[in-house]
C-alpha cells in the first residue's frame, strides 16, 4: 500500500503522499506517482453561439491512491479520457460534486472488477478525489472505499475534510501518521512535516521514498508542486570535518530533478513549482551532503 493524506487548511484542500511503489518479492521503487492532476471538462446538451455544444463546466480536480498501482493507474487513465468530454444529459438534476463523485464510482468499479479477477488481494486500493463543486462553487473532497461482492467490486464514497483542521488518512501508513501527528493542527507545515517523520523513520517496508504534494491555485485548479528539502547538515568523513550547512534538494515525484544538472549542458529545463519544507537531516541528505563536499573539495564541476 502506501500512505496519503488529505487536509483542509488555509483555506484551500491538499493532497500528499509518499512516492514508495512495491512489487512484491521483487521489492519496491521510490519513484511512483501517487498525488496527480485529473483534467474534467463537461458539455451539456444546448448549443453555444459557435453552434458548438456549450461547456458546463471545466477544472482540474486533484487524485491520489493508496494500494495497487496495476487497479489504480488502468482506472485513472481510463476516466481522464472520459472526464475530458462527457457530456452531463440531465436537466431536472443539478450537475454537482456528487454527481462526478457516482459517475467515478460506476466505472472504477468496473475497473477493479477486472483487476481484482486477476490478482486477487494484490489488486485493492483506495483513492480520493478532490475538486471545485460545480453546483456551489466549494472545494471538496472525497474518498472512495473499493469492496467486493460476489465477483464484484462495489464502490462508495466519503466527504472528507469538510472544514479546516480536518484530514483524512489511508494506506498501511496512516496509523503512524497520526501518532506523528498527534498534538498537532492539520496545517500543511505539520502535515508534512509528520508524512515527512513516517518516511524516515522506515517501519512500514510499504512507505518510503519523498514527498509529494499538490494543492489548488487561485482558480481553483489543482496543481502539484514539488519539495525542496532544507536541512541542516554535518558529518565526519574520511578524517575530515564537514558543515555545518544548509542544503537545499529539489525533489518532485521521487526524482532529485536537478541533480548533476547544468543549464548551459541542458536543451531543457524542468521548471514545475515548489514548495519549501524544513526537515531533519537524515541517511540520504548526509550522504548526499557528504558526496557534494568530496566533490568541492577535489574541484570536480558536477
Amino acid at each position: 500500500m502506501t500512505l496519503c493524506v488529505v487536509w483542509r487548511s488555509e483555506g484551500r484542500l491538499h493532497m500528499a503522499s509518499d512516492s514508495r511503489v512495491s512489487f512484491g518479492a521483487q521489492g519496491h521503487a521510490d519513484v511512483g506517482v501517487k498525488v496527480m492532476r485529473l483534467p474534467v471538462r463537461i458539455i451539456g446538451t444546448e448549443l453555444d453561439d459557435t453552434g458548438r455544444l456549450a461547456v458546463l463546466f471545466e477544472r482540474t480536480f486533484g487524485f491520489c491512491y493508496a494500494g495497487s498501482l496495476a487497479n489504480a493507474a488502468t482506472f485513472k487513465q481510463f476516466v481522464e479520457d472520459l472526464l475530458l468530454d462527457v457530456q452531463y444529459l440531465s436537466t431536472d438534476v443539478p450537475l454537482s460534486f456528487d454527481e462526478l463523485c457516482r459517475f467515478l464510482s460506476h466505472f472504477c468499479a468496473k475497473v477493479s472488477t477486472q483487476v481484482v479477477a486477476r490478482l486477487i488481494e494484490n489488486g485493492r486500493y483506495t483513492f480520493c478525489v478532490a475538486g471545485l463543486c460545480p453546483l456551489n462553487g466549494n472545494l471538496r473532497g472525497a474518498r472512495f472505499h473499493l469492496a467486493q461482492a460476489d465477483g464484484q467490486t462495489v464502490a462508495t464514497f466519503e466527504e472528507v475534510a469538510r472544514d479546516d483542521g480536518q484530514y483524512a488518512a489511508f494506506g498501511t501508513g496512516a496509523a503512524e501518521f497520526e501518532n506523528a501527528l498527534a498534538g498537532q493542527q492539520a496545517t500543511m507545515r505539520d502535515v508534512l512535516g509528520a508524512l515527512n517523520r513516517v518516511i524516515d523513520a522506515g517501519v512500514i517496508p510499504t512507505v518510503g521514498g519523498d514527498i509529494q504534494y499538490g494543492s489548488f491555485d487561485r482558480d481553483s485548479n489543482f496543481t502539484v508542486s514539488g519539495v525542496t528539502r532544507i536541512s541542516t547538515e554535518e558529518a565526519d568523513h574520511e578524517g575530515r570535518h564537514y558543515g555545518p550547512s544548509e542544503q537545499r534538494t529539489f525533489r518532485y515525484r521521487g526524482f532529485e530533478l536537478y541533480d548533476g544538472w547544468l543549464a548551459m549542458d541542458e536543451r531543457f529545463w524542468p521548471s514545475p513549482g515548489f514548495i519549501e519544507l524544513l526537515v531533519p537531516s537524515n541517511e540520504g541528505s548526509k550522504t548526499r551532503f557528504i558526496e557534494h563536499c568530496r566533490r568541492v573539495a577535489g574541484g570536480e564541476r558536477r
